[in-house]
Parts: C-alpha cells; sequence; structure tokens
C-alpha cells in the first residue's frame, strides 16, 4: 500500500513539474515574438516598412552582360513534321 501511495505521489510530482515547464515555454515563446516583432505588436506602427503598390508599366533593367536563357524548355512540333 506504502508502494501505491509513492506511485502516486511521484506521478503528482512529474504533472506539477509538466506544467511548470510549459508555462515557462508559453511564456518564452510570447517574449520571443515580440521581440521578432520589435517590441510593435500593431502594424500601422511599421508603416516604413509597407509600400504602395500601384498598377502600371513593369520595368526591368539589367546590368550585367551575358545570355539569359529560361529554366524549364518546351519544344512544341507538329505531328506530320517530317526529317528528310
Amino acid at each position: 500500500m506504502k508502494a501505491n501511495r509513492t506511485f502516486h505521489v511521484l506521478i503528482e510530482q512529474l504533472r506539477r513539474r509538466f506544467v511548470y515547464i510549459a508555462g515557462a515555454a508559453i511564456v518564452l515563446a510570447a517574449i520571443m515574438s515580440v521581440a521578432a516583432n520589435n517590441g510593435s505588436i500593431d502594424a500601422e506602427e511599421s508603416d516604413d516598412e509597407l509600400f504602395t503598390v500601384q498598377r502600371g508599366p513593369l520595368t526591368i533593367s539589367i546590368s550585367e552582360s551575358g545570355i539569359l536563357k529560361n529554366k524549364d524548355e518546351i519544344i512544341l512540333k507538329n505531328e506530320t513534321e517530317r526529317s528528310l
């Protein structure tokens, strides 16, 4: 009977440790989340990182010389094409 009681005490101690460790992990995750956002929770506070999008021509300029190649090549052929 004493062994049974010892077992229940051990289980209760493990349960308490788990609750403490889980609570500490949640608090740590919350602190890391706030730190990752530089302390700001609202998106309105960080307007300097947002850009306005407008419809219009897209200009692409390349400052390097060389050959541009596509990543995937598709060759279309006619089934009636023959080579002599």
